[in-house]
């Protein structure tokens, strides 16, 4: 039998707070999470996605909002271990899940700061890379000028 995986309601239970207050819990508690070992942060990470996708739709969206400032707000070290232990576990769990991550943080990024997405993408690249932000007018090309047609000669 299946040992079934129990979901941390603390982790959940940080979207009550305030949003200065939660992402600034969640810093911390991934701060602390980025410091295990490896086995045990996937397994310390795993439950705290159960949780965290186990929330309604506003919840989620607001919690998701909060996590990513959290990890901006972390050495970028840190940020990024935590981000490669979310992918890890999203490997692990539904297509449908892993859906709804991704379109849970692309809604809620395209209303952060161009510097905020780009900081993002450093730590998120994978899931950020589709927000228009990210693709600067600079790092956009121009339009290719349109040719005339040569077949209509005639109006040369």
């Amino acid at each position: 039998m299946l040992n079934a995986v129990e979901p941390d309601r603390s982790w959940s239970e940080l979207s009550d707070l305030s949003d200065d207050e939660c992402q600034r819990k969640i810093a911390e508690r991934c701060s602390r999470v980025a410091q295990l070992p490896e086995e045990e942060r996937q397994a310390e990470l795993h439950r705290m996605i159960l949780a965290e996708y186990d929330l309604d739709e506003p919840r989620l969206l607001n919690f998701t909002r909060c996590r990513l400032h959290g990890w901006l707000a972390m050495p970028p070290e840190e940020a990024n271990a935590i981000a490669r232990g979310y992918d890890a576990v999203f490997n692990q769990l539904s297509g449908n899940t892993a859906m709804r991550r991704t379109t849970v943080v692309q809604a809620v990024v395209r209303d952060f700061e161009p510097d905020q997405i780009e900081a993002l993408h450093g730590i998120i690249p994978t899931t950020t890379s589709a927000i228009p932000a990210m693709h600067r007018p600079e790092t956009v090309a121009a339009p290719a000028e349109k040719k005339k047609s040569s077949w209509r000669f005639w109006e040369r």
